[in-house]
């Protein structure tokens, strides 16, 4: 996938980026998650009703507490996941917003994730379910270290906050740009994916809070960690995309192969060329006023050049030629300003 993402890096580990190497990771994380989620629903979890407490089969205990200490491993897979996706966004959302004002909020956006972060792990190993080791007794002396309640709601709202967010950076940008309607609507469509992780993220949730004692949970969570994952890589592999499939890319215009960018206010440029045009092409295309208008606020370079000639004459000696040679020996240097 990492390969996929660079587009244009070839096959070559050395042209990755680091978001790329961040998303392998991701993916990891992801196969982990499904693996461990097989195992859960093998095992079966302590999310058992109260009033099936006194009909908990003794046989059984031994595998309900293997499979609620492995919900703790599928929950920390499930935000290193999500989180992760987030980051890849956030820095391809950084870069595309260079010498712009929305660059601020993207640091801003990136401080909230981190801090959200934190506070769900924070939450989670130190205040939600005391004493931890509750968190796999069966049956639960605490509602809140079977079902998780109150962490599934602190999650749920960081991660549709966050997401929400992070759509309110970019979309205002595109819609701003100078580009053609058809273009417009296709990356504002483009990086509106993110409306089905939102989606995802509130039915996966609901389904855990309202139903915690059933297996759909389960299901959801492949289901929203899945489609994160998609929806995070889709800007950066339109590169290949449109090579596999044959397909014009957003920022091209007509048959010209230079990618183009919108102008902003005081110089600067939204790089939209990070949407997968060919890395040896120009960033940007400014036209002749803007041209013009740069060059007459650049620094002229003045070039001082001084020529130094010294003509001296000698005498041959009296056993060679009589007549004189004159020796021209010259000392040429600049001085650069």
């Amino acid at each position: 996938m990492g390969m996929a993402r660079s587009g244009d890096g070839g096959c070559s580990p050395l042209r990755l980026k680091f978001e790329d190497g961040l998303m392998v990771l991701v993916l990891i994380f992801y196969t982990l998650l499904t693996v461990f989620l097989q195992e859960v629903a093998k095992y079966g979890t302590n999310e058992i009703p109260p009033s099936q407490f006194d009909s908990i089969d003794p046989a059984t205990v031994p595998n309900l507490i293997y499979g609620s200490k492995l919900v703790i491993v599928v929950e920390q897979f499930w935000l290193a996941t999500i989180w992760g996706c987030k980051a890849c966004l956030l820095l391809l959302y950084s870069a595309i917003t260079t010498g712009l004002r929305e660059h601020t909020a993207v640091m801003i956006i990136s401080a909230f994730c981190a801090l959200g972060y934190i506070t769900i792990e924070v939450l989670f190993f130190s205040f939600w379910c005391h004493p931890f080791y509750d968190y796999w007794s069966v049956p639960p002396a605490n509602l809140q270290c079977s079902v998780y309640r109150n962490h599934l709601i602190l999650v749920l709202a960081l991660n549709v906050s966050s997401d929400i967010m992070m759509m309110g950076i970019l979309l205002p940008l595109l819609i701003r740009a100078r580009l053609s309607l058809v273009k417009k609507l296709s990356l504002c469509a483009l990086f509106s994916l993110g409306i089905f992780v939102v989606i995802c993220s509130i039915l996966s949730k609901v389904y855990s809070i309202y139903t915690p004692y059933g297996s759909e949970w389960v299901v959801w969570y492949v289901r929203e960690a899945g489609t994160a994952v998609v929806v995070a890589n889709i800007p950066q592999t339109w590169s290949l995309m449109r090579r596999v499939f044959n397909l014009r890319s957003f920022l091209s215009n007509g048959t010209s192969n230079i990618s183009q960018t919108a102008p902003y206010r005081k110089g600067s440029v939204l790089r939209l060329s990070h949407m997968g045009t060919d890395k040896l092409r120009p960033r940007s295309r400014a036209n002749r006023s803007e041209s013009e208008e740069r060059i007459s606020h650049t620094d002229r370079l003045e070039i001082w050049e001084h020529k130094h000639i010294h003509i001296t004459e000698e005498t041959a000696p009296s056993s060679q030629i009589s007549q004189p040679e004159p020796s021209l020996k010259l000392d040429l240097s600049t001085l650069s300003k």
